[in-house]
């Protein structure tokens, strides 16, 4: 019969802890000067980064830590602070500007060692920058700068940058819930090309956002750049009837099945924000549906038209460009591993400034995670047989399989030793990950030593 049984063996359910303090132990997250308490800055904020990325939000988790050693180790904590010193001091760094600067910089700081992934527009490649809102549903709260938002519940209305197929979120920032999607959005656009060119992408870039953002500031923003983008159009009041005879005028359609025509094309003489506009025309890309029969076979007694148009600065098949922009959907995934795998959808704190702060913690432990995801996919040959090979992990199974795994922590003769089941099935994947990590340090270190010693020779000789 099995029986439970104590013991003073240290077990710990997140050794893959290792992974997350391995990639951001050269990173600063702030002063590492301890306060009057004995924690410093830094140390906070990596707590909460530790919480982040097992899916753990609240304050009161880091209970859970503060007489764990391993937990320490793992994120190279000088201490580990108590829930109310958590409360107080996020609270405190939420209401000074630089910490927020500092966190941005570390997440461009993850950001510049990475490969972003490209999508294919024709024959070339283009990395996508995926520009969107997702509301936060906080009902029920008093926080600060709680309202009610397009999405009809009451919460937060924040925007969000992604670049890369992968999904790496490069900006962010947190808004009142009643805000409207378009409002400040010109302004949060340069701030993410000043991100764009700190980092060193091997491909141009194709900003993509919906029609939430056909406004003629945010055009005059993305013309002004030397980016490319798409645009979906807001028709507005524009009759569909009317686009059909243009589309008809200009070109033959594509029928995909009896009773379905489809016509794509362009036109050169719209310009944004409405003929009083001083801008220019602009490319439009349209994508127009007639439909007399439908998918079932029966006859329509009234016909219906779908109408589909996208601003653009690109110049290839109509079909390839509202192909590229249709790919912009899986941007909703990415949406919901931040709020629900990750955990940040009803955010912790009263005060504003320190839920914007705790969103760029788990800005950084989203993309913390997203590169430990990167890296077992270059793992594959260790992977558990049984699982299928994908592009991309989410972060629910990196948490699950790479993070929370359980581990032996063990000091001795001077050593700190943290032991993994080799019956675990994503232990060897893990233990890459590890290696490629240190074998990269390493490396550097070693051409550091060997260049040192190739100069002492030729000075001796």
């Amino acid at each position: 019969m099995l029986r439970l049984q104590e013991t003073n063996e240290r077990i710990n359910a997140n050794t893959g802890l290792t992974s997350v303090g391995l990639l951001l132990q050269d990173i600063s997250f702030g002063n590492r000067e301890c306060h009057g308490n004995g924690i410093s800055d830094h140390d906070v904020l990596m707590s909460m980064t530790g919480l982040l990325c097992q899916g753990q939000v609240h304050y009161e988790d880091i209970e859970n830590y503060r007489e764990d050693p391993a937990f320490s180790a793992m994120l190279g904590l000088s201490r580990v602070p108590s829930s109310s010193l958590l409360c107080q001091r996020m609270n405190h760094l939420g209401d000074d500007a630089a910490s927020h600067a500092r966190l941005e910089a570390v997440n461009t700081t993850l950001l510049s060692s990475q490969v972003m992934g490209a999508c294919t527009i024709g024959n070339d490649q283009y990395i996508p920058v995926d520009i969107d809102v997702s509301p936060m549903d906080n009902g029920g709260s008093k926080r600060e700068h709680v309202g009610r938002t397009y999405k009809g519940c009451d919460g937060f209305a924040p925007i969000f940058a992604y670049i890369g197929t992968e999904g790496w979120l490069l900006h962010h920032e947190l808004r009142p819930g009643i805000q409207h999607c378009q409002k400040d959005t010109p302004a949060f656009i340069e701030a993410c090309f000043e991100q764009l060119e700190s980092l060193q992408l091997t491909h141009p870039v194709c900003v993509r956002l919906d029609s939430g953002n056909d406004s003629a500031d945010t055009l005059a923003v993305l013309r002004t750049s030397k980016y490319h983008f798409i645009v979906k159009r807001n028709r507005r009041l524009e009759d569909k009837a009317q686009w059909l005879e243009t589309a008809r005028s200009l070109g033959d359609p594509t029928t995909q099945r009896p009773g379905k025509d489809v016509y794509t094309g362009t036109v050169d003489h719209l310009v944004p924000g409405g003929n009083n506009s001083v801008q220019e025309s602009l490319t439009v890309v349209y994508r127009v549906v007639h439909r007399t029969i439908d998918k079932h076979g029966q006859h329509l007694l009234i016909p219906t038209i779908e109408v589909e148009t996208y601003w653009t600065n690109l110049w290839y098949n109509p079909v390839d460009i509202i192909a590229c922009y249709h790919k912009r959907g899986t941007c909703e995934q990415f949406h919901s591993e931040l709020k629900t795998d990750i955990g940040i959808e009803r955010l912790p704190s009263y005060a504003f400034g320190t839920n914007q702060l705790c969103l760029r913690l788990a800005s950084i432990a989203y993309n913390t995670l997203r590169i430990i995801g990167v890296l077992a996919n270059q793992a594959r040959n260790d992977w558990p047989k049984l699982i299928k090979s994908v592009q991309r992990r989410r972060l629910r199974s990196i948490i699950k399989d790479l993070i929370l795994v359980g581990g032996k922590y063990i000091r001795h003769a001077g050593a700190t030793l943290l032991k993994v089941n080799k019956h675990n099935l994503w232990c060897g994947v893990l233990m890459s990950i590890n290696m490629l990590e240190n074998f990269l340090k390493m490396l550097l270190e070693n051409t550091l030593t060997a260049l040192m010693l190739l100069i002492f020779l030729y000075i001796a000789g």
